[in-house]
């Protein structure tokens, strides 16, 4: 007499890209995966090395996935791997960089014209030279118009409605 269970082969899990490759340390990135062979089950997640923290993956389609990052103890990098069966993890690993949150501390001018153009300096700590640093006026995000050094940046206010909004920097 035999028992049986069913048992399922499955190729296996390939990545090849992820975007984007670096977050503030405090985590919460959305970062989407490209490759091959991902299958919409309850055990695909992202491994990351450093912590060896995992994390549950959300699939889009069979080239696609994304996780969020988790927080790190320190601004350093770390490989990510996949796995869709929370055994098998790829044997490509991808660079993820974590960096120091920025914040915001002081800004040269308080108020603006609802047309914007208004140039701000914003005063801080962890900006990062790169073209994923942006400043957010509430819900709009716009480009960095000068980089002066990692706590100094400019940006031109948006047209906006009048009243307060918060401004933020991201590094990504």
């Amino acid at each position: 007499i035999y028992s049986a269970v069913q048992y399922f082969y499955v190729k296996h899990v390939g990545a090849t890209s992820l975007y984007p490759s670096s977050g503030p340390q405090s985590g919460g990135t959305r970062i989407t995966f490209s490759g091959s062979n991902f299958r919409q089950t309850d055990s695909l997640s992202c491994k990351f090395d450093i912590s060896e923290k995992v994390v549950p993956a959300t699939w889009i389609s069979d080239q696609s996935l994304f996780c969020i990052s988790p927080q790190s103890l320190s601004a350093t990098g770390t490989r990510i791997r996949l796995t869709g069966n929370a055994v098998d993890y790829t044997n490509e690993t991808l660079s993820y960089q974590y960096f120091q949150d920025p914040h915001c501390l002081d800004v040269n001018i308080l108020n603006g014209p609802v047309n914007g153009n208004t140039e701000i300096v914003v005063s801080g700590t962890g900006f990062i030279n790169s073209t994923s640093l942006l400043c957010r006026f509430g819900e709009v995000v716009v480009p960095i118009s000068a980089y002066f050094n990692d706590t100094h940046i400019m940006c031109n206010s948006p047209a906006h409605a009048a009243g307060d909004v918060c401004l933020d920097v991201s590094n990504n």
